[in-house]
């Protein structure tokens, strides 16, 4: 059964999705915030420019791979499946 609506070989996504957010939004980003440098650049900007490649490179398969863009055109049919009728 896909509680999430969302087949399990393609699930993974979603964890990916879920530690992206803890690291690049929540607490991870006290692992960011050391003072030291690469480069020029403060390792919390090259810490938030990864973070936002990879936010990209997950918006893209999350909507393309995955399908989330997809809206169903008929949502009485999918309850309807649900509710086993």
């Amino acid at each position: 059964m896909m509680i999430s609506g969302v087949p399990k070989n393609e699930r993974w996504w979603l964890r990916a999705l879920a530690v992206w957010i803890i690291c690049a939004l929540g607490p991870g980003l006290e692992i960011g915030n050391r003072a030291s440098y690469i480069g020029y650049f403060p390792f919390l900007y090259v810490w938030n420019f990864a973070f936002w490649v990879l936010a990209i490179v997950l918006a893209y398969f999350l909507a393309f791979k995955v399908h989330f863009h997809d809206v169903p055109t008929d949502i009485t049919a999918i309850q309807d499946e649900r509710q086993g009728g």
